[in-house]
């Protein structure tokens, strides 16, 4: 095949993600003072060079949860389980390349030209570590969790079957299988520190492949699911328990970064979030730089809500629980209220003077105005279950049936993943559909933001995208279709209804609905997205497309369909009316795909 010969062309819209509060801490790695922690699916940068007190210095989404961070140099590489391994550029944690791998990715190492994958199920992946494309592999009896390179040997975590030591060709040479069910290694060069899923830390002697010890981990505030060797500092990414910094000699603590939480649910009030966390209780952070600001104490918090100085927290092995937030800093205990049935309060909504919880079929209104003793003063029997409930004015959303989330803020409602309209709440109407970032327990709506709780992801802050009036619910603008309506006044489209998002009005190739989404006219054959070059430069290779103001694009390469496609950039900002991606690795048959981000 011609080189530049084939050309996909891709259309992708969704909401803005604003960054992420809280997620499962399962990745660290550390160069001089800068710390990188894979928390849900949000990477943290994080300053330690006061151990005593790590410092958050920025975020960045990635596709999948974080399993295991690499850094090199100025180049961080990312296992994010089913979503394969991306490539990030330091500082400015920049997504330059991606690899779809065949199984999970769970751990990463770098020797010589070549990044090395523990794949899971589908074993050892070799992959060149400049462009992720696979260059080898070898397959284990039980899943890949991590891998080391020392020297020209490989070590590989069989989670099953413990360490195996590798050649440079991959042939085996030893190993240690006295480690059962092993989901993290790191190595200080003459030992392997394997840690396992009960909390056992096991130090493997390389040269001999034996264990120089056996003893219980250090204790930790979490689960050991991370770990890496900086100097004399051994960090830990202990899950919900944050990351722990200790010294590697006296195995003291030195410091912990606890901004972490799973998250069930959110609320919004006063410039703070209240995330419902299970049975770490409820995590408070400050929504402008997402530092931690209190924890409340609960048994299994499923949701929560903020009304005036009251935080009211649904726990179905207690009840529903209230506290006093005069001082966020120092919630008190005020009350509680408990259910007939146990196990039932499992969501909550308020306003000032009253609380509404759902007990399956049935909804409590409580009068909170004395919160050391809330009182049923009444309560109404749905058709169905009740998943979730907000206050919308002097009105009561209830989510049953298919919806299991209800989210309110003023006029606007989020009915799981539906936008609608409720000026007036006995009749709704649809605006539009958002597009599922994440996989979202519940959903909160405040001030244009969206706040996706994820459960171990923690909760990602989403903005909604801009909603121009759509009066047919098509999906297309009412101004968009009125530009077809009036350009020939007797071609019977003659209102929002006749015009169609699936139509090609113009005979270029794409849908109405794909013209609106590109920034191209619907009604000019002219204006389209597509490629406008294909040219071999002496520095690369050329690519150039048709690009429209407001829009940013990425750039993506396949060598071989087989193993799908690679990011080359994404984030480019359009200068329209054309871009140009100039790749430098042009000496191969491929095939380009450009996608609006």
């Amino acid at each position: 095949m011609k080189k530049g010969q084939w050309l996909l062309v891709g259309l992708y819209a969704a909401a803005t993600a604003l960054g992420n509060i809280g997620g499962f801490c399962a990745a660290v790695d550390a160069d001089g003072t800068n710390a990188y922690v894979g928390a849900g699916q949000i990477l943290l940068h994080v300053d330690v060079s006061d151990a005593a007190a790590p410092r958050l210095v920025s975020t960045r989404a990635l596709p999948g949860l974080i399993e295991d961070i690499l850094v090199d140099g100025a180049t961080l590489y990312a296992a994010c389980g089913e979503a394969g391994v991306h490539k990030v550029e330091l500082p400015g944690m920049e997504l330059s390349a991606t690899y779809d791998s065949p199984g999970h990715a769970y751990g990463l190492a770098r020797g010589g030209s070549s990044l090395y994958l523990a794949d899971g199920v589908s074993g050892l992946q070799e992959l060149d570590a400049a462009t992720l494309a696979s260059t080898g592999g070898f397959l284990t009896n039980g899943p890949a969790m991590d891998v080391v390179v020392e020297d020209s040997a490989v070590y590989l975590l069989d989670h099953f079957n413990g360490v195996i030591a590798l050649d440079a060709s991959l042939a085996v040479t030893g190993g240690y299988d006295l480690v059962a069910f092993g989901n993290r290694m790191a190595s200080d060069g003459s030992t392997l520190y394997v840690v396992d899923g009960l909390g056992n830390l096991t130090q493997v002697d390389r040269a001999t492949m034996s264990a120089t010890t056996n003893a219980p981990a250090i204790p930790t505030f979490g689960i050991a699911a991370g770990m890496a060797i900086e100097g004399d500092r051994l960090y830990v990414a202990e899950g919900f328990g944050g990351l722990s910094i200790y010294d590697t000699t006296t195995e003291i603590l030195l410091g912990t970064f606890t901004g972490v939480a799973r998250s069930r649910s959110t609320a919004i009030a006063n410039g703070l979030a209240y995330v419902a966390a299970g049975n770490q209780g409820v995590r408070i952070f400050d929504l402008s730089d997402f530092s931690l600001v209190a924890s409340v104490p609960a048994s299994n918090a499923l949701d929560v809500a903020v009304a005036g100085t009251t935080l009211l927290v649904a726990d179905p092995l207690v009840g529903l629980e209230l506290f006093d937030l005069s001082s966020p800093a120092v919630p008190v205990h005020l009350g509680t209220y408990t259910p007939s049935s146990p196990g039932a309060v499992r969501c909550v909504g308020a306003t000032d003077s009253f609380a509404y919880v759902a007990e399956g079929y049935t909804v409590r209104k409580l009068d909170i105005s004395t919160p050391a003793t809330p009182v049923v003063v009444d309560s109404f029997v749905s058709a169905n279950h009740v998943f979730d409930l907000d206050v919308c004015g002097t009105n009561l959303i209830l989510g049953t049936g298919a919806v299991h989330s209800v989210a309110v803020d003023g006029t606007q409602g989020l009915l799981d993943w539906n936008l609608v309209d409720l000026s007036d709440p006995l009749t709704p109407v649809s605006v539009t559909n958002l597009t599922p970032l994440v996989r979202a327990l519940r959903l909160t709506l405040s001030s244009n933001v969206v706040y996706a709780s994820a459960d171990d992801g923690g909760t990602a802050v989403l903005a909604l995208p801009p909603i121009a009036n759509d009066s047919d619910g098509d999906g297309l603008e009412d101004s968009f279709e009125q530009m077809i309506i009036d350009f020939d006044p007797g071609d019977g489209f003659v209102d929002f209804d006749s015009v169609d998002p699936d139509d090609d009005f113009d005979g270029d190739g794409l849908s109405n609905l794909h013209e609106q989404l590109a920034g191209t006219s619907p009604v000019d054959p002219d204006s389209i997205f597509a490629i406008c070059g294909l040219d071999g430069e002496a520095t690369g290779y050329a690519v150039s497309w048709y690009s429209s103001a407001g829009h940013t694009y990425s750039v993506h390469k396949s060598t071989n369909l087989v193993e799908g496609f690679q990011v080359l950039k994404s984030g480019i900002p359009a200068t329209e009316p054309i871009n140009t991606y100039l790749d430098p690795h042009s000496n191969e048959c491929a095939m380009y795909m450009i996608i609006i981000d």
